[in-house]
């Protein structure tokens, strides 16, 4: 009876083993693995430093609108998206300008937000997914009370971050209509997948949320 029931627990254990085994090989993602004939053909490509073109929100494009320059950096090995962007000077300006009037020599070398996050290619190669990307605020300067404005600009963002949790979608344009800064913060969908559009010679990346037509909502040059 013993050796029956042995015979049974090894044929159940290399039953499960197999099971497992094969489970883990539908799941995998060629795509996010080096040196696969997938990740050779796509992912290779998209890692690096690619900078920003264009980026739409609405009809708005805020490269144009708010940004002077923006960097979007892919990160293979830790599956990182690092995005910085560099705001312009006339939009700071007007950010400091009723602050000027009480401290005239109130200055703002570098405005800047910055996304972090994750990111990966599917299993079909078509389409960037990202995910867990918080947004944050980087002022740098001096002058009267540089500190206080900067901790105000910094407010606006934790109070959209904290109406964006409490109250969803709703919440968070609420807040970005009371604090003005609905077109400060370019918004990184993790709902769906950028679908990926990379030139012939892979130096220019275009991507575009869903499969519809229209519009890419993000447009990049590759660094060298």
């Amino acid at each position: 009876m013993n050796q029956r029931i042995n015979h049974l627990m090894k044929i159940l254990t290399f039953f499960f083993t197999t099971v497992i085994f094969m489970s883990c090989l539908t799941t995998g993602n060629s795509y996010m693995e080096r040196d696969t004939e997938e990740f050779n053909s796509v992912t290779t490509h998209i890692n690096g430093s690619w900078t920003l073109k264009s980026f739409l929100k609405g009809d708005s494009d805020l490269m144009e609108s708010v940004y002077e320059t923006g960097n979007m950096d892919f990160e293979f090995d830790n599956e990182m998206v690092n995005i910085t962007y560099i705001a312009k000077k006339a939009y700071v300006a007007d950010k400091m300008f009723e602050w000027k009037k009480e401290y005239p020599d109130l200055k703002v070398d570098s405005y800047k937000v910055v996304q972090t996050g994750n990111w990966h290619v599917d299993k079909k190669g078509e389409a960037i997914f990202f995910d867990e990307i918080k947004t944050d605020l980087i002022i740098t300067g001096s002058g009267s009370n540089f500190e206080s404005f900067y901790a105000w600009e910094k407010s606006k963002v934790e109070m959209t971050k904290g109406a964006a949790e409490s109250g969803g979608l709703l919440g968070k344009v609420l807040a970005q209509s009371v604090t003005g800064t609905k077109d400060l913060f370019p918004e990184i969908s993790e709902a769906m997948g950028y679908w990926i559009n990379l030139d012939s010679n892979t130096s220019i990346l275009n991507l575009r949320k869903g499969k519809n037509e229209g519009a890419f909502d993000v447009k990049l040059s590759k660094q060298n």
